[in-house]
């Protein structure tokens, strides 16, 4: 069996969703963003299914510890190999 850095990590793309989304917080949301998803898209392609399933989705889940908090919905494709990050959403509004 092959530990989680012998694998060939998934490829992650944005939905055109998710990128709206981020287009309509990111200038008043934070300005390290590049820094954070870079992080996130490490995390996922490593280890997709570490992350919080959503039951009858198809959907995973993982917050963000941003100031505001966010929450970044995503998809996986095993086939293809790649993660689709779904969605973003602020949790308090």
């Amino acid at each position: 069996m092959q530990g989680p850095l012998e694998r060939k990590p998934y490829g992650v793309v944005e939905s055109d969703r998710f990128t709206a989304h981020l287009s309509f917080m990111l200038p008043v949301v934070f300005a390290r963003w590049e820094e954070i998803k870079e992080t996130l898209d490490l995390d996922l392609a490593l280890s997709p299914r570490a992350f919080e399933a959503i039951p009858g989705t198809g959907l995973y889940a993982v917050g963000l510890r941003t100031n505001p908090a966010l929450t970044v919905y995503f998809s996986v494709d095993d086939e293809k190999e790649l993660i689709v990050l779904e969605d973003i959403f602020q949790p308090n509004n």
